[in-house]
């Protein structure tokens, strides 16, 4: 082994630089890449989706990427911009918490030219800090725990081995490992399941990576091998200051991956969206002509606006608009006459090849590939870095933003939207957790639009939707029962059980956001008047109400709903009939149905 490769050889390691700090955060990450599929195996907290390790390492790979090309120098920097890759790329609960504990590390961090034993200790003290204070009610027996130990053990170890990373890393995990040990026990259902917590033993994987590494590792066993001299294509080419703010909607759009990828190196804050029909492309360019001629290489382009830029809101383009509305993928409501409504997409995967929902594959290209695809596919939440993307775009353009989004119970994205949100510090952004999913949650979508378009305000829209929050309810039956239990949200032998005594759960959102069954219907036949009845006996039928109906892949199936529904509830005023997208189908598989329904209160 060449000693001018390792970082140590059975010496005392006084300090980390920003090229020892690099190759050790690689062998972290990679050691974590390497055992995902473990991680996904165990991952049954907080919500068994089994995507912890898939999740970790999409929060790692771009910090992987920055490190290897980085020509950073200064430690304190260096960790500065690893932290904001993370918060942009958080994916899951164990990547949001890992880019709490990057920041704190980094806030600790960022006068430091290099970090000694005491300021390694101190970075990853407050880093420690950060993380616990993300997460609003800490869980004992989960990566804070873990995380929490290990932060304690080094600080503690630090006061005796002072000029040694390398034992205050090893006497840390050893620390953190026994923590680790202990959840099985703290947590009711790692103890049922007879595992530890997922995020937990990611993060002690990442700290034995860095471990190891200091101890025995050859920078030159790296998969990655970080190259500081190294650069992107195109990384030395200096782009021009951009002097122009340019938008336009572009019909019928080809190859919008490609598209994307483009846009991306011709200017700053790059930003797509809308469905596949029409897309709005946004760009800060020197060169505004330049833009809207690449546009039209990809389709029709209208609605072309080209505003010099001087500082927020500096012309009337900026100041005429008001409150724009966010959601996410996983809200299904009818197509809606509304310009000033942004979707940012949940992604899902089927094996290496990934799909942005909505975007990259239709929803009846979706089903196909669920019916015939042996491999199950898994969701990812949007990244911080979605959000922030969209939110700064928007405050240019809009004074406030109301952000309404899936059950925070049910997945990170809210999370994700939270995290995007607390980085950016100019005009103002609410965040609305519905507390349900799907057609349900494009209620409250609809009902903000609608509010929005009658030139309500920002204060009086948040209000307004979380009155009808609680008055907005769920209920779906599914017609196979596999596809959920593969996802992990209910146990294998609730479908035995359903299967051998005819049952059909009817599954709905609680209060709290949690996504569970309330009841049963009988029989394999005539589901839409048996989810009708069952419906009716839970609403008060004297009272408006306004539907809509979902179905995934069973046109036929939805339509039949929709005629009961309106035969049998006198007092609904407006239904819509949706398909359901694969950001939830992944769950509900083919031959769902499901009933938003929500009372009319007037605006």
């Amino acid at each position: 082994m060449n000693a001018a490769n390792t970082i140590a050889n059975n010496c005392r390691v006084r300090y980390l630089d920003v090229y020892r700090l690099g190759r050790i955060l690689i062998a972290g990450f990679e050691h974590v890449f390497d055992n995902a599929e473990s991680l996904n195996t165990i991952n049954v907290f907080p919500i068994p989706d089994r995507d912890t390790g898939t999740n970790l390492s999409l929060s790692f790979s771009k910090i992987v990427n920055y490190i290897r090309h980085s020509g950073e120098e200064h430690t304190g920097k260096f960790l500065l911009q690893i932290a904001r890759i993370a918060q942009d790329n958080a994916s899951g609960n164990a990547g949001a918490i890992m880019a709490h504990f990057f920041h704190g590390m980094s806030q600790a961090a960022k006068s430091c030219s290099s970090l000694d034993a005491s300021a390694t200790a101190a970075a990853i003290t407050r880093g420690t800090k950060e993380a616990l204070k993300s997460v609003q009610t800490p869980v004992n027996g989960t990566i804070l725990t873990v995380m929490e130990e290990f932060s304690k053990k080094f600080s503690l170890a630090g006061d005796t081995e002072k000029n040694d990373i390398l034992t205050l890393f090893e006497v840390a995990l050893q620390a953190a490992s026994k923590a680790l040990a202990k959840t099985t026990t703290q947590l009711e259902v790692l103890k049922k399941a007879g595992v530890v917590d997922a995020g937990g033993q990611g993060f002690v994987y990442f700290m034995s990576g860095i471990a190891n590494f200091i101890a025995r590792g050859n920078i030159r066993t790296l998969k990655f091998f970080p190259s500081h001299t190294d650069k992107k294509d195109g990384a030395d080419v200096k782009m021009k200051p951009a002097l122009y703010c340019a938008e336009c909607t572009i019909i019928q759009p080809e190859g919008r991956a490609e598209f994307e990828s483009g846009l991306g190196k011709m200017g700053e804050k790059a930003f797509v969206t809308g469905p596949k029909s029409a897309i709005k492309a946004h760009l800060h360019t020197s060169d505004p002509e330049r833009f809207f001629m690449f546009c039209s290489q990809h389709g029709t382009v209208t609605d072309k606006q080209s505003n010099r830029i001087r500082c927020k809101f500096s012309s009337p383009r900026l100041k005429r608009k008001t409150v724009a509305i966010v959601t996410d993928s996983i809200a299904d409501f009818p197509a809606l006459d509304f310009s000033d409504l942004y979707v940012v997409p949940v992604r899902f995967s089927f094996g290496n090849k990934s799909y942005i929902d909505k975007i990259s594959m239709t929803t009846s290209e979706f089903y196909h590939e669920l019916r015939t695809n042996p491999i199950h596919p898994k969701t990812s939440q949007p990244v911080p870095g979605d959000f922030r993307k969209v939110y700064q775009y928007l405050l240019e353009h809009y004074t406030s933003v109301v952000s309404i989004h899936l059950a925070a119970a049910l997945s990170g994205t809210l999370q994700s939207a939270r995290h995007a949100a607390g980085q950016i510090h100019e005009g103002s952004i609410d965040l609305l957790d519905s507390t349900t999913v799907s057609v349900s949650q494009g209620l409250l979508v609809t009902a903000a639009i609608e509010a929005a378009k009658a030139g309500k305000s920002h204060e009086f829209i948040v209000n307004y939707l979380a009155k009808l929050r609680s008055r907005t309810r769920l209920f779906a039956a599914l017609s196979d029962l596999s596809y959920i239990v593969k996802g992990g949200r209910i146990p294998g032998f609730v479908n035995s059980i359903s299967t051998f005594l005819h049952l059909k759960p009817v599954l709905s959102t609680l209060p709290n956001g949690r996504l569970l069954p309330i009841g049963v219907l009988p029989g394999r036949r005539n589901i839409h008047r048996k989810l009708c009845g069952f419906l009716l006996r839970r609403i008060n039928p004297h009272v408006h109400y306004r539907a809509i109906i979902g179905h995934s892949n069973s046109p036929e199936l939805g339509q039949r709903m929709l005629n009961v529904l309106e035969a049998k509830l006198p007092f609904l005023k407006e239904v819509s009939l949706v398909e359901i997208g694969g950001g939830l189908g992944v769950h509900t598989g083919p031959g769902a149905v499901a009933v938003g329904i929500q009372e009319l209160i007037p605006l």
